[in-house]
């Protein structure tokens, strides 16, 4: 089976019975973050995330919702219990929920970004030199596309060694390689992708595997009615 992508376009507002319904889905550890959040679409994608993990595991395993329960290796990254071969990552921003997924269990990993300001300074600090280099030699919108390529490009491989900020950003870099997709001599082993989810958002993603569909599935909000 190959490794998927499936998207979820945040709703711009959710009606307050159907939110209801919808928290009664998730777990109360994700119930407790969710009250943690001040602005509501962080609320709506933090819960929407939890849930569309929850439809695809449903789904591929045929499992009630009250069978599915999560462990969290040292770093934090979640994993699903009692089924070792299901990996997946997830990650949200601006309109977008993103999911990469597979049952193989291979290591994989996801960023999604709304891509707003090339920030430099950080680029200076974060980015390998010959990146940050090649940053300074664009502008406008071609220098801020690729800062935000080369942040979530970085951010879907710390995401898939779940390793977090213990692997410092500088200590890989990449370069392009073909249409879409990238290489990193630093990490050899791993493949890399990037793409628009719409012209607003950039999603990178990091398989183990070179087996990623080049199909990313979008799904409506009632793909997770299945939780029912």
């Amino acid at each position: 089976m190959t490794t998927r992508i499936t998207v979820l376009k945040l709703p711009v507002s959710l009606d307050p019975q159907y939110l209801e319904m919808l928290l009664q889905k998730a777990s109360a550890e994700k119930l407790n973050k969710i009250k943690k959040f001040h602005k509501t679409p962080d609320s709506y994608r933090s819960l929407l995330g939890d849930l569309l993990v929850r439809a695809i595991v449903s789904t591929e395993y045929n499992l009630p919702n009250e069978q599915i329960h999560f462990g969290y290796h040292p770093y934090g990254k979640p994993y699903l219990l009692y089924q070792p071969h299901f990996s997946f990552n997830l990650s949200h921003s601006g309109d977008w929920i993103a999911l990469i997924w597979n049952t193989t269990g291979s290591v994989i990993g996801v960023d999604v970004e709304q891509i707003g300001t090339a920030h430099i300074n950080i680029a200076k600090q974060f980015f390998c030199r010959d990146e940050y280099m090649d940053l300074l030699n664009k502008d406008g919108i071609e220098q801020t596309e690729y800062f935000f390529k080369l942040w979530t490009l970085k951010e879907s491989y710390m995401k898939a060694r779940g390793m977090g900020l213990s692997i410092p950003m500088n200590s890989f870099s990449f370069k392009h390689s073909k249409e879409n997709f990238w290489f990193s001599p630093q990490a050899d082993d791993y493949y890399f992708y990037s793409c628009h989810l719409d012209a607003m958002h950039l999603l990178a993603a990091c398989t183990q595997e070179d087996d990623l569909s080049r199909q990313i599935v979008e799904v409506p909000l009632a793909f997770i009615h299945c939780l029912w």
